[in-house]
């Protein structure tokens, strides 16, 4: 090694230094490189749905990484998915549009040297969506500290909310309705300071630009109606004019 060869030509230097500069070498050199995959294992993807992994790559500035490979392992076989050659060691990533492999994801790292250090994680297919949910939640505003906590309690439709008609939280303060939503939810607040209601309804309402909207067709269609109507009745008293006006000049004098 460079520092050993220098070393031995300056046998006055303390045995000491030559042995901290010795093992400063060794370190540096077997430092290497790692890489880490972030993920708690396993992780479940839909068939068809898009999978990117992220790598997170460790090594000393001297080392240069030569060959990153992604590969998948199952009960098939071992399936090459990405290679690359050129490498950027801050983004080592894989990214495919459409999983259809399932298995152990594994990343290999290859540097100059040839040494090899590789990553994996597990990836399984999901066969239920994840399924959303609402809630809602209800705080109070202190006038200052208190000295015990506030009790929240739920009313829905006039009847009170039990963890066995709706989900709420170990405090109570939030609440997952369950099925669908429910008209009108009132919270009640009590504690040292007093007592606080507050009532939500989530009743569907039609928007007043509609009605707005069909207020103004109903009154054109009445106007138009009542021109029609006006022009019909102005040609039937006309044609009665003239039939009353001819009947008088037949008649002999």
């Amino acid at each position: 090694m460079f520092f050993f060869s220098c070393l031995r030509q300056h046998s006055r230097l303390p045995r000491l230094l030559w042995l901290l500069l010795y093992g400063s070498e060794m370190l540096w050199t077997c430092w290497g490189i790692s890489v880490n995959l972030p993920y708690k294992s396993p992780i479940y993807v839909s068939s068809g749905r898009k999978l990117a992994l992220q790598a997170q790559v460790t090594k000393s500035p001297a080392e240069i990484l030569r060959l990153v490979t992604w590969d998948v392992r199952n009960g098939e076989g071992e399936f090459r998915l990405d290679t690359n050659k050129s490498p950027d060691p801050d983004n080592v990533h894989l990214q495919i549009a459409k999983v259809e492999r399932y298995g152990s994801y594994i990343v290999t790292i290859t540097d100059s040297h040839g040494d090899q250090t590789y990553a994996s994680v597990e990836v399984r297919k999901s066969t239920n969506p994840p399924k959303a949910s609402v809630s809602m939640q209800c705080s109070i505003i202190p006038e200052g500290p208190m000295w015990d906590s506030p009790v929240f309690s739920w009313w829905v439709n006039g009847n009170k909310v039990t963890n066995q008609t709706a989900h709420l939280s170990s405090d109570g303060s939030r609440i997952h309705p369950l099925n669908t939503l429910a008209n009108n939810y009132t919270c009640v607040v009590d504690s040292s300071q007093g007592s606080s209601t507050v009532q939500i309804n989530t009743a569907v309402t039609e928007p007043c630009s509609s009605r707005s909207g069909l207020i103004a067709v109903a009154v054109i269609e009445g106007i138009l109606l009542a021109i029609v109507l006006i022009v019909l009745f102005r040609k039937l008293y006309q044609k009665r004019q003239d039939l009353k006006h001819s009947q008088s000049e037949d008649q002999p004098l």
